[in-house]
């Protein structure tokens, strides 16, 4: 039998330190997979205004699944800070 899909959305905070690349931890409810992540169309809280951050600032995540934890590696080509908001789906 297939698990419902549910979504959802989480904001990271990458910090003060202009970087290109880290790790960050969603919890998620057992027996619970994310399927697809991608960063969301801002605006990003902190940054203002406008909508094309996603564009700006591109953010590319690899995701592991351990237990109840999803572990995203995430990179940039550019130098990244502050918050940004990602959209997830999951089984």
């Amino acid at each position: 039998m297939a698990s419902t899909p549910i979504s959802g959305s989480v904001n990271i905070n990458f910090g003060p330190t202009p970087r290109t690349s880290g790790v960050f931890t969603i919890a998620m409810q057992p027996n619970t997979r994310i399927i697809m992540l991608s960063q969301a169309a801002g605006p990003y809280p902190g940054k203002g205004t406008l909508a094309d951050e996603a564009e700006m600032d591109s953010v590319q995540v690899m995701t592991t699944v351990v237990g109840r934890n999803v572990t995203c590696h995430w990179t940039s080509s550019g130098a990244v800070v502050g918050s940004f908001r990602f959209n997830w789906i999951a089984v």
